[in-house]
């Protein structure tokens, strides 16, 4: 059990880094068109 935890801990970690990449991104290229 305490290894599917850390799973699901780990998959959540990921997408909200992910989410984070997407959103700094976004602004990168926001910042560049400038």
């Amino acid at each position: 059990e305490y290894i599917t935890l850390q799973k699901n801990k780990l998959i959540k970690t990921i997408a909200y880094i992910k989410q984070n990449l997407k959103q700094v991104i976004s602004i990168e290229i926001k910042q560049n068109e400038i």
